[in-house]
């Protein structure tokens, strides 16, 4: 992962730890949360639940309805995966910005970029098809590495090919340069900056992370700089508090405990067969 090879968040350790709540695995994770939800003394309607994907987001607020019908009513939380954290507005589309970088490739100088293209020959990439599938390749890469909070020189700075991504980190300048001369905000660099300082929506004072066992590094960093700025936290974990040590403090399961750990299934030969098709 790119949290672990770049080290991003060394500046951020003394920051405090949010509160982690281990909720067992007895019982279905929805429905763990909602009951955590349903039980709060605080008010819902000023909390920002952030879940995995926007399907388990509509399955909560679903559950918690239910829920409040035979509670007497209840006002739903705020519930969002992790990218409205640093979600921006006012910058560049997709499509504009995959034009801009098919319009950089088309006019570079394949002579100028040995390492990046070491088999193209002189014109390679002029034509639109060669250029458009090259500017996919490389705003994917850029969106994965924007995701981890980095850029092509912070992956340079980690890689035994600098030369590749200092390469990439030319063409990218030339993009943005483009970007800028059109009066377009760059996504990528918004949403990093965006991260730094997010935004709640008005009249929400705590956020309660549930069962996000993967966050990226970016969303990491949104969720840090709010603790910054004093609004609590809590890590809802689907486990029980005996293996607390084998989560860290953001509830991501410790990869050298989990995968030495050995599932007590009694006589699995019998209960588990190996079949072509599920169904």
């Amino acid at each position: 992962m790119f949290q672990t090879e770049f080290d991003l968040d060394m500046e951020l350790e003394a920051e405090p730890s949010p509160v982690r709540e281990f909720l067992g695995w007895n019982t279905p994770l929805l429905d763990s949360v909602s009951e955590r939800l349903l039980n709060s003394e605080a008010d819902l309607a000023n909390t920002l639940v952030v879940v995995p994907t926007t399907n388990s987001g509509r399955r909560l607020r679903m559950a918690l309805s239910l829920g409040g019908v035979e509670g007497g009513g209840v006002l739903s939380p705020h519930v969002v995966v992790p990218s409205p954290l640093f979600g921006v507005e006012g910058v560049a589309s997709r499509q504009e910005s995959l034009w801009v970088w098919v319009r950089v490739i088309q006019k570079l100088d394949v002579e100028d970029f040995p390492y990046l293209l070491p088999n193209h020959t002189l014109g390679a990439t002029a034509s639109f098809r060669s250029a458009l599938a090259l500017a996919k390749q490389l705003m994917t890469l850029r969106d994965q590495l924007a995701d981890a909070d980095a850029s092509f020189r912070d992956a340079g700075f980690h890689s035994v090919e600098k030369e590749r991504w200092q390469e990439l980190d030319l063409l990218e300048s030339s993009m943005l340069s483009h970007l800028g001369k059109w009066g377009l905000r760059d996504a990528a660099l918004a949403k990093r900056e965006q991260a730094k300082n997010p935004e709640l929506p008005a009249g929400v004072n705590q956020v309660i992370v549930a069962g996000v066992p993967d966050p990226t590094p970016l969303a990491l960093r949104a969720l840090k700089s709010l603790m910054g700025k004093g609004v609590p936290v809590t890590v809802l974990v689907q486990a029980p508090d005996s293996e607390a040590h084998h989560f860290d403090a953001w509830g991501m399961p410790l990869t050298d405990v989990w995968k030495r750990k050995v599932i007590p299934f009694t006589d699995w030969q019998r209960c588990f067969h190996v079949v072509d098709s599920a169904t």
